[in-house]
């Protein structure tokens, strides 16, 4: 039976790319979001409304995490910090066929901050840590034609 047109993807099968610094499968990003402020101006002799104009964009940082292994992304927060070279990387997400059907590409990062992980004795789970990126913008790309049905 084909899938549905409509059916949506899932959020587990994505890939990040981050500019000579990081590459691979993360467990979570978090981010992924653009907002378009507005301006109010009150016009005078004008009492009824006031004029909504276009501000500027928004971009929350980026969070990407992964489990805690070797060549730690806090060797890249203190690289970036010595040389300032500023960083784009993608986040691109993928069918359950294996198929890329959209990316988003971030202009001019920064890492900002690391958080290490949370070590306890008490508990049975994966050492996970986390990257922060400010950055400048997001542009998304969808592929064209997806098939959704894995053929």
């Amino acid at each position: 039976m084909a899938a549905n047109n409509s059916d949506p993807f899932g959020t587990f099968a994505f890939k990040v790319d981050i500019g000579g610094i990081a590459s691979g499968y993360f467990q979570e990003v978090s981010g992924l979001s653009a907002q378009i402020e507005v301006v109010e101006v009150q016009e005078g002799g004008r009492n009824d409304t006031t004029r909504k104009l276009v501000g500027q964009g928004k971009f929350p940082n980026l969070v990407l995490k992964r489990g805690f292994c070797t060549g730690t992304l806090l060797a890249s927060l203190m690289n970036f910090h010595g040389s300032r070279q500023r960083l784009n990387g993608s986040i691109s997400m993928y069918s359950n066929a294996g198929k890329k059907v959209a990316e988003w590409e971030f202009a001019n990062g920064i890492p900002v901050k690391w958080d290490g992980p949370q070590l306890n004795v008490g508990q049975n789970a994966i050492a996970v840590e986390s990257l922060e990126i400010a950055h400048e913008g997001i542009v998304s790309y969808f592929t064209g034609s997806i098939d959704r049905s894995g053929h």
